[in-house]
């Protein structure tokens, strides 16, 4: 009886650990995609972001209007191409239902290198008085460096 009994208590245990750990996901994700596996050293690759709502609620979070400017980079290498902005002060809010996703053009610019290689970087979205950057998932692309 006694062995049932810890037995119990140990999968509840275990129980509480899984929900505990499935509360403590970000509700916000963010993925990224480009359609270029490579780019010559000096030029700029689009890049395609989206914010996704994996959770259960709606969601919502707050950015400058001139969107650019919440992304952020890991990678000294690479950098956002941004550009000027009438409204730059202005603040959205943006609400996502479950499974909604919000969608973002953006522009990295890979300067010029000495050889061809590989370059990994992440994005991250900062909301407005949100803390911590969402990265994304690490992203890779070739560099290509013209020798003429």
């Amino acid at each position: 009886m006694r062995k049932i009994f810890l037995g119990t208590v140990l999968m509840m245990v275990l129980m509480g650990s899984a929900q505990a750990a499935e509360t403590a996901k970000p509700s916000l994700v963010v993925k990224t995609f480009f359609d270029q596996p490579s780019v010559n050293a000096g030029e700029k690759l689009n890049v395609k972001a989206s914010i996704l709502n994996q959770g259960s609620a709606d969601v919502s979070y707050s950015l400058k209007e001139c969107y650019w400017s919440n992304w952020v980079v890991d990678n000294p290498q690479v950098s956002l191409d941004t550009w000027k902005c009438r409204e730059m002060l202005k603040t959205i809010t943006r609400t996502l239902k479950p499974r909604e996703t919000d969608a973002y053009k953006l522009r990295v610019f890979i300067p010029d290198k000495k050889e061809s290689g590989w370059v990994t970087f992440r994005l991250g979205f900062l909301a407005l008085g949100g803390g911590q950057p969402l990265w994304s998932e690490p992203m890779t692309v070739e560099v290509k460096v013209d020798r003429r």
